[in-house]
């Protein structure tokens, strides 16, 4: 029998876990073993990969901009039995310092408008076999706007989406423990992963579109590829 894992307690791979077991209502869960999100692959042991292998991981789709993908390379490209997919913000430059000065729930505010990023990583979460597993750098601000919106698509609780989120800054505290020291004070709030700063992407999608599942189809995500989805990630207990 599977053993599902809610965090992956690898070596230097701190924010990989499970979006498998939470409620959906009163009958239903999102399913174990569909989708892993994570901070970046590149320090990966040989060991840890066999465990993905064994878990299913069939699929990784790398949320990072080409440079950053290109210096910190994942071992898991061109590894035997699992496909990886590069697909970055096409609009959004983290490099650009006035994004420094944005609170993180106006910087994921930004990322709304990023509807060819949006649809073409949900096309991947659609259509891909296995377990998918989907990253950026730190696994916090990409990863995690993608997370909530998979989660809010199923009928995951607001409560639960932002439980998720935060967790983040607790898994995180060991690879910031360096860059804390260093950064300007100014951009330290870029940091965190406050239950605020994700709810104020959430509530923007519920004013603008009712739904998430309605801003995906804004995007211009097939309907076809959100049923799968809801197929592939809801289940009743």
């Amino acid at each position: 029998m599977m053993q599902y894992i809610r965090r992956f307690n690898f070596e230097k791979v701190y924010n990989m876990r499970e979006l498998g077991g939470y409620p959906i209502g009163e009958k239903s869960l999102t399913k174990w073993g569909a989708f892993l999100r994570s901070d970046c692959l590149e320090n990966l042991k040989e060991k840890e990969i066999e465990v993905l292998c064994k878990y299913g991981v069939t699929t990784v789709i790398d949320l990072r901009f080409v440079e950053e993908a290109t210096e910190n390379q994942s071992p898991l490209q061109n590894y035997e039995g699992i496909i990886c997919h590069n697909i970055s913000l096409e609009k959004t430059n983290f490099k650009d310092l006035q994004m420094h000065t944005l609170t993180l729930g106006e910087m994921y505010l930004t990322f709304l408008t990023e509807y060819a990023f949006i649809k073409k990583v949900f096309h991947l979460l659609a259509v891909s076999a296995g377990c998918v597993l989907f990253h950026c750098s730190a696994g916090k601000d990409r990863t995690g706007v993608i997370s909530a919106l998979l989660l809010k698509l199923v009928g995951v609780s607001d409560f639960d989406v932002l439980a998720d989120y935060q967790m983040t800054a607790t898994y995180l505290a060991p690879k910031f423990e360096t860059v804390w020291k260093n950064i300007p004070k100014e951009m330290i709030h870029l940091l965190g992963s406050t239950p605020e700063s994700m709810q104020v992407f959430l509530s923007a999608i519920e004013k603008e579109f009712g739904t998430a599942e309605n801003y995906l189809l804004a995007t211009g995500v097939d309907a076809l590829e959100i049923s799968a989805i809801k197929a592939k990630f809801k289940i009743t207990v």
